[in-house]
């Protein structure tokens, strides 16, 4: 359904007519592109901004990931409306008008997007040096000492813990959309009791909302509600279960945890159940997260953006997924060749995380501030 024209009430407000994909139309009054068949909602959207008493539009662009990573600031534009008691509605969205991409600059803003990127950050340099570790006695055994061991073991347990904390801060991020400015005052009415402030960003990245009269403040949530029609939160989940499966071989791995893992005399059938096993589980889960954000950042799942830095953020933490779930697999055998890729696939998986979070970092530094925040 097209739509209307705006009313005289209206005339001084700014109209927005999205062109939408084929086969993508509004749905009644809120404005919320589908398709029919497709469970999913649209991860990218193009706008054109009919300006007032002028001729001249703007043109804008909405992708899924960049909105969920704030990366531009909230906008509001009226639309006219689709049926009589609505004649008017305002969404308020995260769109980059044309060139905007341009003048992106350094803006430290401490939400839950810049601790996700911190987490993971600060967890793949962990998996690095435990890379090392495992790697180094191997290609030069004179470097190999008792204490060796039990550094990697630690060095993997807080890695797979720091990645768990940062899984779970991208499941937050995901699934409060629109609320992650409030992700500061959350924490601490969360660690001190204090009651959070009753503001919140009115954000329409995941179901644009119906007006700005009728859209009710709400608070960054701890336990959000499940996006499933988001493909960025289906990739969180999936990320979330991945870390949470993976952590179990880093807690096995610890001395003492299963008798025999580190000298080899322990059972096989335990080492491979609960040491190597939750490392190909937790890979696989890493590999299918990365490429659903990878698909996430492209207009088709067949047309690659490789300078989208979302788009290397994917590729990079695939590169890493399949070095951890190689580990995992070539651990199952003992052939000495297998042992070498096994501990050299930890190494340079570990790299690619450590190459896709900069990335990650690099995104949530380099964004438009808020009109507020300039």
């Amino acid at each position: 359904m097209p739509f209307k024209k705006p009313s005289a009430s209206t005339a001084s407000s700014t109209l927005s007519h999205p062109t939408l994909h084929p086969a993508r139309t509004p749905s009644g009054h809120e404005v919320r592109p589908r398709r029919r068949g497709n469970r999913l909602n649209p991860t990218h959207l193009e706008w054109e901004i009919e300006h007032p008493n002028s001729d001249s539009r703007t043109k804008i662009k909405y992708n899924s990931r960049d909105a969920r990573k704030g990366r531009f600031p909230l906008r509001s534009h009226h639309h006219a409306g689709m049926i009589e008691s609505h004649p008017t509605s305002t969404i308020s969205i995260r769109v980059a008008h044309h060139g905007e991409r341009d003048k992106l600059k350094p803006h430290l803003k401490l939400d839950v997007t810049f601790w996700v990127a911190v987490a993971f950050w600060w967890g793949s340099a962990v998996w690095v040096a435990n890379g090392f570790c495992v790697w180094l006695p191997v290609v030069r055994p004179s470097t190999d000492s008792e204490a060796m061991a039990p550094t990697a073991s630690a060095l993997a347990f807080i890695g797979g813990t720091i990645f768990l904390v940062g899984a779970y801060l991208g499941l937050l991020e995901a699934g409060n959309r629109g609320k992650e400015n409030d992700f500061g005052s959350s924490f601490e009415s969360l660690i001190w009791g204090n009651k959070p402030s009753a503001h919140s960003v009115s954000s329409s990245t995941d179901d644009f909302p119906k007006s700005s009269a009728n859209h009710e403040p709400s608070e960054f949530s701890w336990m959000p509600k499940p996006r499933w029609k988001e493909m960025g939160y289906i990739a969180a989940a999936v990320q979330m279960f991945a870390a949470s499966v993976f952590w179990i071989s880093t807690l096995t791995g610890l001395p003492g945890v299963i008798p025999g893992l580190a000298d080899g005399t322990g059972s096989r059938a335990i080492i491979d159940v609960f040491f190597w096993s939750p490392q190909v589980v937790g890979g696989l889960g890493f590999i299918i997260s990365s490429l659903i954000l990878t698909i996430e950042v492209q207009p088709r799942w067949y047309h690659l953006k490789p300078l989208t830095i979302g788009w290397q953020v994917g590729v990079w933490n695939l590169v890493g997924s399949v070095g951890f779930c190689l580990c995992g697999a070539l651990g199952y055998s003992v052939d000495s060749r297998a042992v070498w890729q096994s501990d050299m696939s930890t190494y340079w998986g570990s790299w690619g995380f450590l190459i896709g979070s900069t990335f990650q970092l690099y995104e949530a530094v380099w964004r438009m501030p808020e009109s507020s925040d300039k």
